[in-house]
C-alpha cells in the first residue's frame, strides 16, 4: 500500500514507481509485473516531467499497461516512460 493506493502483485518481484507531492502524499502509483522477477534499476526525471526507467525482467508474461512484453529468455532489458500523470507512455 502507498497511501490509499493498493499495488497489485503479479509474481515473485514486480517493478513499480510512486510519485509523491511535497507534503509526502501519494500522487499516483504504477508499475509492471509478470510471473517472474521484474524490477526497475534506475529512474530519471526528464525535462518534460516524465519519469524514465530502466531495469530487467524474466517473466514470460510481463504486462506493461495493456501490452504483454515478450521475453527472449533469461533476463531481458526493460525501459519505460511514465507521464507526469502516472500513465505509462511506452
Amino acid at each position: 500500500m502507498f497511501g490509499t493506493n493498493a499495488v497489485p502483485l503479479s509474481g515473485a518481484v514486480d517493478a513499480f514507481i510512486v510519485s509523491y507531492d511535497p507534503a509526502g502524499d501519494v500522487n499516483w502509483v504504477n508499475g509492471v509485473g509478470g510471473s517472474g522477477h521484474d524490477e526497475f534499476e534506475s529512474v530519471a526525471l526528464g525535462p518534460d516531467g516524465g519519469l524514465y526507467t530502466v531495469g530487467l525482467f524474466n517473466s514470460t508474461n510481463l504486462m506493461a499497461g495493456m501490452s504483454a512484453l515478450p521475453n527472449a529468455g533469461g533476463d531481458d532489458v526493460l525501459a519505460a516512460k511514465f507521464l507526469p500523470s502516472g500513465s505509462l507512455q511506452w
